[in-house]
């Protein structure tokens, strides 16, 4: 794994990448960074060049706070290592900055990979009750600034999955998922960002090949989106990854790579 740095505007934007040949790059969710990825790649790396980079407030991207664009962002990571064209694959917001810029720089993915992911404008689905507790137990936490509460509440939430025991997930990945959620918990503020503008009627509008991941232990709304996700987008298709919650990458990393790579070696046939 080589690490290197990408700088827009202030940001100085920590980069991984390993591999060589067709690039696919991954955008990391709001409770992750760039690690999130890191044994994804491993595997892929084996036949592609794979890149992962911190957004802004996220792992070691250093940054002052200042008005910015996450596309801009990706697409300086981009345009840094020279990649003109490549694979998109985004976890849920990062799977929102994947479909934007499917949507605005078309010409330049090759394919989309949107994982527990969908755009503004869904179908809405009421949480139960047990759900409604656990979100509200996040509320308080954030409220009376426990930040450590706060982060073992997320992980249930997000790592676990909201039906699941409390600590499903144990061991090195929660550790590292503990880190990663309170390093982005205690960033400082970023700045505004441009408001992305893809939403859920221009789904019909993509025209790459498309992979949409869930985990079946996620939120039964972002599980139900995705299923509505793979049935309007032209070219797509849905996999669900059994005892994986929000973070499949990061809880059954085989699993994944075996959906990705399958993906990636009939979509490279069309």
């Amino acid at each position: 794994m080589r690490d290197i740095w990408v700088t827009c505007q202030s940001a100085q934007i920590a980069v991984s990448e390993t591999g060589s040949g067709d690039p696919i790059v991954f955008v990391h969710a709001g409770v992750a960074d760039r690690r999130s990825w890191f044994e994804v790649m491993k595997h892929v790396g084996q036949t592609r060049r794979a890149i992962a980079y911190d957004r802004r407030g996220f792992g070691a991207t250093t940054f002052v706070s200042e008005p910015h664009s996450a596309l801009d962002d990706l697409v300086a990571v981009l345009d840094a290592l020279n990649v003109d064209r490549c694979v998109v694959a985004g976890c849920s917001n990062g799977g929102q900055i994947a479909f934007e810029m499917a949507l605005r720089l078309a010409e330049r993915v090759l394919k989309l990979v949107l994982v527990d992911s969908a755009p503004p404008g869904g179908p809405v689905i009421e949480p139960s009750p047990a759900v409604a507790r656990l979100f509200a137990a996040i509320d308080a936490a954030e409220a009376a600034g426990d930040a450590a509460l706060l982060n073992e509440l997320e992980a249930q939430l997000w790592l676990d999955g909201p039906d699941a025991p409390a600590g499903r997930v144990s061991g090195p990945t929660r550790a590292l998922f503990l880190e990663m959620n309170g390093r982005a918990l205690a960033s400082a503020d970023v700045g505004a960002a441009e408001p992305m503008t893809g939403r859920w009627d221009q789904l019909p509008e993509l025209t790459m090949p498309t992979l949409v991941v869930v985990g079946a232990q996620d939120l039964p709304s972002i599980v139900e989106r995705a299923r509505h996700v793979a049935s309007i987008v032209p070219n797509a298709e849905l996999v669900t990854i059994a005892d994986a919650a929000h973070l499949p990458m990061l809880d059954q990393p085989a699993k994944f790579v075996e959906c990705l790579n399958a993906f990636l070696s009939s979509a490279d046939n069309r």
